[in-house]
């Protein structure tokens, strides 16, 4: 690390030196921290832009005709998967249980476990939704289709779907809670899939720069903004804090929660790339910066559980890899990181397990887990995908516009099958 200073260090007290010394901001020695040559900035992170109202009808009108197209794919290639085997496992259990899914819509892991329970319910079982999403998204139109769909299966009136969100306190805690009530709930498997968080830097963080691919397929970088109070304290409370605190305001309500899951990714694990002084700082973006808030609230939740005893209740963060669902759009380098693991998968023949099969994984594990038969509080199902991350970072740090060289970035991230959805261009400020 280095630091910088115009007075004398040996004329001031010792403590005074420490002191001035670890409050000024570190200038740190990863490539991570310097921005890449001859490659456009863009300060920030990905945002949504609304439609001209000259679109909205028709934009409506597509998104409606996606959000059933997706569910009715997603239903087809679980029952594909199942029935051929190539997802081998018992989801009989999820018969006549009480279901909760936060962030059950869109086209996350949220709404494919949603359409994996909603046939499975059997007789006396219930799914209950809780979403909140944007208008002009596919997760907006996919809540509509989901009670659709409930009502073509015949558990209609077991389906209950609230659009405000989740939350612990207030009215809308008191609604959920009547809701359940309703349904018959005494004890209920509760799925958190939420993606709600801000990516940036925290205050007095070195700078930290994301190599990124547009909707046109050129290089840039985001420039990472420092958060403020607000931001951060949203992006550890909504996935992190909100989300663990919701089992014991249910069970204060006389609801048990039998099963607790949530969703993690293992960028949040490398805790060597959030230390400003290390080579390694930034390697992961936003989630060696800011992501990693709520993931760490997650994770000491399930360690404190376990350590308490779970009593034969199961608790759980389940490790996915990178799932192109809507809130890859909002990570910066999200394109670019799906570019190149498509890339580094194609060149050792590794098969991409989607969104769909990933859901059933997980009701699989889970099953287990109540039948005694697994015991892990983290369940990993990404890999065939870590076992890449070491090419996938020497590829990454060395990314080049240059045509024709080694990493030349056309080369190893233009084979990504990412997209941006109308209606869900992402913007930012353009710095040089």
């Amino acid at each position: 690390m280095s630091y910088t200073s115009n007075r004398r260090a040996d004329s001031l007290d010792a403590f005074t030196v420490w002191a001035y010394l670890y409050t000024m901001p570190i200038a740190s020695p990863s490539p991570y921290a310097r921005p890449r040559e001859n490659v456009p900035i863009v300060a920030g992170a990905p945002a949504p832009s609304r439609p001209d109202r000259s679109q909205v009808e028709v934009l409506e009108k597509n998104l409606r005709r996606e959000a059933q197209a997706l569910l009715d794919e997603t239903l087809t290639e679980q029952s594909h998967l199942l029935e051929n085997g190539v997802v081998d496992g018992d989801l009989n259990w999820l018969q006549n249980r009480h279901v909760l899914i936060a962030g059950a819509t869109g086209q996350g892991s949220g709404g494919a476990l949603a359409a994996a329970v909603l046939p499975r319910l059997g007789p006396r079982g219930t799914l209950t939704a809780v979403a909140r999403d944007l208008r002009y998204t596919l997760g907006h139109y996919s809540a509509p289709a989901l009670s659709e769909k409930a009502r073509e299966l015949g558990v209609g009136e077991r389906f209950r779907l609230l659009t405000r969100g989740l939350a612990v306190e207030g009215k809308e805690l008191d609604r959920l809670v009547e809701t359940l009530r309703d349904l018959g709930a005494g004890d209920v498997v509760y799925l958190n899939m939420v993606a709600a968080a801000s990516s940036g830097i925290l205050p007095g963080s070195p700078p930290v720069f994301v190599s990124d691919i547009d909707a046109d397929g050129n290089l840039f970088q985001w420039e990472l903004s420092e958060l403020n109070e607000q931001q951060i304290e949203r992006t550890r409370g909504i996935m992190g804090e909100q989300a663990t605190q919701l089992p014991a305001r249910l069970a204060e309500a006389g609801i048990g929660v039998q099963v607790e899951g949530y969703a993690g990714w293992r960028g949040s694990h490398d805790k060597i790339s959030r230390l400003h002084e290390r080579p390694e700082y930034g390697r992961q973006g936003s989630y060696s910066t800011s992501l990693w808030l709520p993931k760490d609230v997650l994770d000491e939740h399930v360690i404190r559980e376990h350590a308490r005893g779970t009593d034969g209740r199961i608790v759980q963060v389940h490790f996915f890899p990178l799932m192109r669902t809507r809130a890859l759009e909002f990570i910066p380098g999200g394109r670019a990181m799906a570019g190149l693991f498509d890339t580094l998968m194609a060149a050792e023949g590794i098969r991409r397990e989607e969104i769909a099969e990933l859901a059933l994984r997980m009701l699989i594990t889970i099953g287990l887990g109540l039948a005694g038969k697994r015991r892990s509080p983290f369940p990993h199902y990404d890999r065939h995908e870590s076992q890449l991350d070491l090419w996938y970072h020497q590829v990454m740090v060395n990314l080049s516009p240059e045509e024709g060289s080694a990493y030349d970035y056309r080369r190893w991230l233009l084979n990504t099958k990412t997209k941006t959805r109308k209606g869900e261009h992402h913007h930012g400020s353009r710095c040089s």
